[in-house]
């Protein structure tokens, strides 16, 4: 860690047209930019969501383990040297104990459909599958409290991000 990583919607809607992304990088952090660049600080496995909202109604496409960050500190003895290229580029040597730091870069995109029942993978499809019950003087734009009414752990932060233009509204495509 840290790893950037470039993420690219490859997602296609047919003839309707997207009207917002909500990306969950799966570290608490997301974005409401349609190919968006995150870094992650830490390591370990993480899993991201693409939620979209269409002309035609809303995906949502959940990669679970689809990030592996290597990092972080750690102690232990060794001494070496190399080089590589792949996935990601690195270089380095060193000799000695004690802590470390690590560096990579690394790119990813991908596809994929799937079938299945049960809850809502995220705030944004929960709000989707329920916009007509959460919007309660039915004006047809929802507020963070209405919002919530339906998806009770919706935070603050995700529905800024669902927020694509800012006027602390949510309307339904």
């Amino acid at each position: 860690a840290p790893l950037v990583v470039q993420f690219t919607d490859t997602s296609t809607v047919g003839s309707a047209s997207t009207e917002s992304w909500f990306w969950d990088f799966g570290d608490s952090q997301f974005s409401n930019v349609q190919n968006p660049t995150h870094t992650y600080t830490t390591g370990g496995s993480f899993t991201v969501t693409l939620s979209i909202i269409t002309s035609a109604g809303g995906s949502t496409e959940v990669k679970h383990g689809f990030i592996q960050v290597s990092g972080g500190e750690g102690e232990g003895e060794g001494e070496g040297e190399g080089e590589g290229e792949g996935e990601g580029e690195g270089e380095g040597e060193g000799e000695g104990e004690g802590e470390g730091e690590g560096e990579g870069e690394g790119e990813g995109e991908g596809e994929g459909e799937g079938e299945g029942e049960g809850e809502p993978a995220d705030p944004a499809q929960a709000l989707l599958n329920s916009f007509n019950q959460a919007d309660t003087n039915n004006d047809g734009r929802l507020t963070f409290s209405e919002a919530r009414t339906v998806v009770p752990d919706l935070t603050q932060g995700q529905f800024s991000a669902m927020d694509t233009n800012g006027d602390s509204f949510l309307t339904r495509a």
